[in-house]
């Protein structure tokens, strides 16, 4: 850059004044920070002061007494307001947006007010929220907000995501004003996009923008300073919960690191058992896209410049998540992948691109996050040609690289054809036992799941872990607890033995690479699985405390590795554990999960042990719920469960028939709505009612049905008429078609009763053919009992 083309700021770093060119900002970030270190230099602007900013960042306030004042009033007005009172903080809200009307870039950016206003947002008006935040980004009003503080910055992302939350059960006027308030923020960010992409705290605006527009959430994971600093102080309020819920709705946002590496979901979108596919989802809003993208495009962004951006720590997750917003435009995301890569001009594509750039980035901190990007969006053409670019000959040393690793794990875990798998497993395979030692065996992780979610390379990559695993134990790590590789793999990079007492904790990715194997054919898994089904009862119940450990001993008990009777053999192993596991976050489901899978007298043993420590259960979050799909209460009622038993009436094993039905009716349900639905439908019931007289109706009634233990009526209705039958089905079939219909709020608008309505007649359907194969699995309805409830019954299907 030409040196008359610079300006100079001044800043200070350790005390030492520096003189740093930098590129000329636009008119409103020029504005705002003149304005800024004129206040600085001053001392004083604004009379209140001392009440504004004192003890804040900033150390003063630009805003009146009185405006402070005004809004601390609101402040202490709101939380007096109960969560029911839900008109009185819209007034509350609609009021307070309203004082900030031409000045609202500075009442946000002002560190007390600032928070008043995030807690005021949800409750607002939609078409109050819209003007505020098109008032927000008038004139010189980014610019303010991104440089004056954290504080604007916050309030801007707020109003972006409560924006955000609304249009997906907007009406058409409300989802008017939320588009005009996308496009005025839209508008003044693309004009200067190069200053708030660089910017410390428009850069977190620039990626909030980019997901609201996405409509998912593509920006990369913040870091652990930045999700500390996000935690917030206070307890939600309601209408806030259902904003984020409505965010989180409207988002389709992605698992962790180790989630994208070994879960059903990979990085670039795909499944786990089909080809990787690039996310290639719509945008929410396509044209206010491409000017952001129109931006980047431009000669800001070129050359050199763009050389220092890429690696830059607030212009790289912007383009990281630019990259990821526009997966939907295959034209354009080829541009913007050549740009960020320095392609040369002449319109050779990736040809253009050199290797020695790719590498620099690989091996950069921030460079290799968007290479990781790269790799997670790029079409299938550019993705072959930029992997062989990129670790043809090189593979090995990129992937035992500190930063470069992590970009070549997201490089398979977008692989898109078993050819291509073969080449690079091939490469790394000789290497195993190195990347175990060298703590880089996440790369491993990520070749797991792409053989398992290509179906290619499934067995011979199974069988390197395994000579790998023995290889690290063999050399002396492990310690004399370690006498399998599936014990030195449970354990890897970790003091913890099996076997030794010490209760720490197992290896994070060592278990999640075990289960990933265990998932494998049969073919491929077959030492592994033999290998847990060889664990002694005491390291079985070590390894099923860890929560990583229980996801190991679950893909076993699921996968096709294991025998009935070794699988048996398992459940049996693990008595006398199974209350203390439950107790934890991951057990609770795992002995779930136990139950499920258990023969009915290792039902019985679980159920025992539940009701021993149901005082230890009901404390948790999950615990009641466990309890109730295990049938416990019913398990005590019958004197113990054995056939017999004092707390059933009408015999023939009692407790074990209810359960053995309950199995029955859950099965029934899974045929005709799938795993998935079975699940989700019990997810519906996770609620407990709120009296125990209402407990017994549910269970009664059957009310568990999907989950598998609403079967679980009472010995006194299994012998009576089958009016309750009759009754029970009606429920079902009420409750079941209700549930595609109900989208929230959205089934009253305008623009989602279409999609509603059809929903709703499919629904009826398949939920009339559920309850009537249910109702014949169910033991006979008692009739008295249900009589005396069916004014309630009628009560609850109005609500």
């Amino acid at each position: 850059m030409h040196a008359c083309a610079l300006n100079i700021t001044w800043c200070s770093v350790s005390g030492l004044a520096l003189l740093v060119p930098q590129r000329p900002a636009s008119r409103a970030f020029r504005c705002a920070m003149k304005r800024k270190h004129g206040d600085v230099a001053a001392g004083t602007d604004g009379g209140g002061a001392g009440e504004g900013g004192s003890g804040r960042r900033g150390g003063h306030s630009r805003l009146d007494s009185e405006t402070l004042s005004y809004y601390s009033e609101l402040d202490g007005h709101l939380r007096s307001l109960g969560r029911e009172e839900s008109e009185d903080r819209q007034l509350l809200a609609d009021n307070a947006l309203a004082e900030a009307a031409g000045r609202e870039a500075e009442v946000a950016a002002d560190a007390a007010c600032s928070r008043v206003l995030e807690a005021l947002l949800p409750h607002a008006a939609t078409q109050q929220l819209a003007a505020f935040t098109r008032g927000c980004v008038e004139g010189e009003g980014l610019g303010e907000l991104c440089t004056q503080g954290p504080f604007g910055s916050h309030v801007l992302e707020k109003c972006l995501l409560q924006l955000s939350g609304r249009a997906a059960t907007a009406g058409e006027e409300e989802y008017a004003e939320i588009e005009g308030a996308l496009t005025a923020v839209t508008e003044a960010a693309a004009e200067a996009f190069y200053e708030l992409s660089t910017s410390k705290y428009g850069s977190f605006v620039a990626r909030r923008l980019l997901c609201v527009l996405a409509g998912r959430d593509v920006a990369p994971p913040p870091g652990k300073k930045a999700q500390e600093a996000a935690v917030p102080s206070a307890v939600p309020s309601a209408a806030e919960q259902e904003g984020q819920q409505a965010q989180h709705a409207s988002q389709q946002r992605g698992g962790g690191a180790l989630a994208a590496k070994l879960g059903t979901q990979t990085a670039a979108g795909g499944t786990a058992n089909g080809t990787a596919a690039v996310d290639s989802t719509a945008a929410e809003y396509p044209e206010l896209l491409e000017k952001l993208a129109a931006a980047v495009l431009g000669d800001d962004w070129a050359g050199e410049e763009m050389s220092r951006l890429a690696v830059d720590s607030f212009a790289g997750p912007v383009l990281q998540a630019l990259l990821r917003a526009c997966t939907h435009n295959t034209k354009l995301l080829q541009r913007l992948l050549l740009r960020v890569l320095g392609a040369g001009a002449g319109g050779k594509g990736v040809e253009g691109v050199r290797q020695e750039r790719c590498h620099q980035l690989l091996q950069d901190r921030n460079g290799s996050h968007l290479m990781e990007a790269v790799f997670q969006s790029a079409p299938d053409d550019y993705f072959a040609k930029l992997t062989t670019l990129c670790f043809k000959g090189h593979l090995l040393p990129m992937a035992q690289h500190a930063c470069a690793n992590f970009a070549v794990q997201a490089a398979i875990s977008a692989l898109r054809k078993p050819q291509q798998l073969k080449r690079m497993f091939e490469d790394l395979r000789p290497a195993f036992p190195q990347l175990l030692r060298s703590r880089r065996s996440g790369v491993i992780a990520a070749l797991l799941a792409a053989a398992g979610r290509l179906g290619s390379q499934q067995a011979e990559a199974a069988a390197a872990l395994w000579a790998a695993a023995g290889g690290a134990e063999g050399s002396g790590k492990a310690g004399a607890g370690s006498t399998s590789p599936l014990a030195a793999l449970l354990t890897l990079d970790t003091s913890t033995q099996l076997g030794g007492g010490g209760g720490g904790r197992l290896s994070t990715l060592g278990c999640a690479m075990a289960e990933a194997v265990l998932r494998l054919p049969p073919a491929a898994c077959k030492q592994w699985a033999e290998a847990v089904a060889a664990l002694p009862p005491p390291q079985a119940q070590q390894v099923a405390r860890d929560p990583g450990g229980c996801r190991v001993l679950e893909a076993y008990l699921e996968g096709p590795g294991a025998a009935p009777k070794r699988r048996s053999a398992l459940l049996q192993a693990l008595a006398g554990c199974y209350g203390a596991v439950a107790a934890g976050g991951s057990g609770n489901r795992f002995v779930e999960k136990c139950f499920a899978l258990a023969d009915v007298p290792e039902k019985e043993v679980i159920a025992g042990e539940l009701a021993a420590a149901e005082t230890r259960l009901m404390a948790t979050h999950r615990g009641p719920l466990l309890l109730r799909r295990c049938h416990v209460e019913a398990y005590k009622k019958a004197g113990g469960g054995g056939s017999g038993g004092g707390g059933a009436k009408g015999g023939g094993g009692g407790w074990q028939q209810r359960v053995a039905a309950a199995d029955a009716a859950r099965r029934e349900f899974a045929d005709l709505f799938g795993p998935e639905g079975a699940e989700a439908e019990g997810e519906e019931d996770e609620e407990a009612p709120a009296e125990g007289e209402e407990d017994e109706e549910a269970a009664a009634e059957g009310a568990e049905l999907p989950s598998g233990a609403g079967a679980a009526v009472t010995g006194e209705e299994q012998g009576e008429g089958g009016t309750g039958q009759a009754a029970a089905a009606k429920k079902k079939k009420k409750r079941v078609a209700a549930a595609p219909g109900e989208v929230g709020e959205a089934g009253k608008k305008k623009k989602k009763a279409k999609t509603a309505g059809s929903s709703q007649q499919q629904g009826e359907g398949v939920a009339a053919a559920a309850a009537e194969k249910a109702a014949l699995i169910l033991a006979d309805g008692g009739g008295g009992k249900r009589q005396k409830k069916g004014k309630k019954e009628k009560k609850k299907d109005k609500k």
